[in-house]
């Protein structure tokens, strides 16, 4: 299952991720610290307490003074994909990717989404970009394997349909759908709620429409039709400009 990018850590202490490195493998110069506020702060004890209603209100105040900060930002996106608005989610997931395209974490949760709707091909292509922005990303590379998988099965499929039964196409389909089974079989991690303890597993995003937001329970069904689902990353971006 695919995973998406969620909250952890404590509060006023987002877990922070490796140096950016550009395309290329050349080093990034170290970023500046992330900017943590009292609304942040606030926001995510709203969550941590069951009222994502009143953080989201909480962090809309805030971005009118602070309208760039990545981390209120990220935040919002967040909680809007686990209330089941996956288009404000993408808005803002994309907005920040265009804000900051050296953070892979956006990335990976617009790709989640994407995903999601059976939107493989698109979910290839963001998750491609974060990877280049951080190579050692193993949450998107992750991803990106199943996406390609997913990929996979869709072009075996066209091709089974041109040639008679029992060809090597129709096998290697019958083999891909297999393995795909196997992973959606898998132990999923436990979800966690925004705020949860540092070390927390990161949780699977619900597919839209689905019950219940897997990081407070786990969803109805939290796989894109019969797809493994991709897999939301855990800790927002530390990073500021």
């Amino acid at each position: 299952m695919l995973l998406l990018v969620a909250v952890c850590g404590p509060v006023g202490a987002i877990a922070q991720t490796p140096p950016t490195r550009l395309g290329g493998g050349v080093d990034a110069p170290e970023p500046p610290p992330p900017r943590y506020s009292t609304a942040y702060d606030g926001a995510l004890t709203l969550v941590r307490e069951g009222r994502p209603s009143e953080a989201l209100i909480q962090i809309e105040r805030a971005l009118k003074d602070d309208a760039r900060n990545p981390q209120l930002r990220f935040l919002k996106g967040v909680l809007l994909a686990q209330n089941d608005k996956p288009g404000p989610a993408e808005a803002v997931f994309a907005a920040l990717i265009e804000d900051y395209p050296e953070l892979p974490e956006p990335y990976n949760n617009l790709a989640v989404l994407r995903a999601q709707a059976n939107d493989w091909e698109g979910a290839r292509q963001v998750l491609t970009r974060a990877v280049a922005a951080l190579p050692t990303y193993a949450l998107a590379q992750d991803n990106l394997g199943e996406v390609h998988l997913r990929l996979a099965e869709q072009a075996f499929a066209k091709a089974a349909q041109s040639t008679p039964p029992g060809e090597p196409a129709a096998r290697k389909l019958g083999l891909t759908r297999e393995l795909i089974q196997q992973l959606n079989s898998l132990s999923a991690p436990r979800p966690t709620a925004p705020g949860a303890a540092p070390g927390a597993a990161p949780g699977v995003l619900p597919r839209p429409g689905a019950q219940s937001d897997p990081r407070s329970g786990v969803s109805s069904d939290p796989r894109p039709g019969a797809a493994s689902n991709p897999r939301p990353d855990a800790s927002p971006p530390a990073r500021s400009p």
